[in-house]
């Protein structure tokens, strides 16, 4: 998996803890630094990223632990009222466009405020959605695209 991924696992995660808010905070620079935070509780942070821990079921807990393979430096905490998670990955290219598109598609099916703010370009889902309305088809979240710029470092332009 590589930081595209985790961020949207994570916020699928968000979702399905019923969270209502969640902004991703992504810097590319000579490390990808991820930060996403939500209004959700803070149950269990300290065994969080042991394998099969989780508050939702058997079969379960198996995300925070590959990701904190995958990147030591991930941590999750709490700070002004919301659950915090941060990791950060060694530069590498991504499909960043790709993965926000949908995860604003997701967050809209699911009635959830998202933004992201990818390298100082905040982009709030009520902005989206003003322009686009519906976010479930490929035209549209490769309007979505182009406009708010979400392109892929090291990706030619669409």
């Amino acid at each position: 998996m590589d930081a595209p991924d985790f961020l949207y696992e994570g916020v699928k995660n968000s979702i399905e803890a019923g969270c209502t808010e969640i902004d991703a905070i992504v810097r590319l620079s000579d490390r990808i630094k991820v930060t996403l935070a939500d209004n959700g509780s803070a149950e269990s942070l300290a065994c969080a990223f042991e394998e099969g821990v989780s508050s939702r079921g058997e079969g379960r807990g198996k995300g925070l632990f590959l990701l904190k393979r995958e990147c030591p430096d991930a941590e999750l905490k709490r700070a002004a009222g919301k659950t915090v998670l941060s990791f950060s990955f060694p530069e590498q290219e991504c499909r960043w466009s790709q993965t926000l598109a949908f995860i604003f598609s997701l967050c809209q099916s699911h009635g959830v405020r998202f933004t992201a703010d990818m390298d100082g370009r905040v982009i709030r889902q009520e902005e989206v959605e003003s322009r686009y309305g519906n976010l479930s088809n490929a035209l549209t979240l490769a309007l979505m695209k182009r406009e708010f710029g979400l392109y892929d470092k090291g990706v030619e332009k669409e």
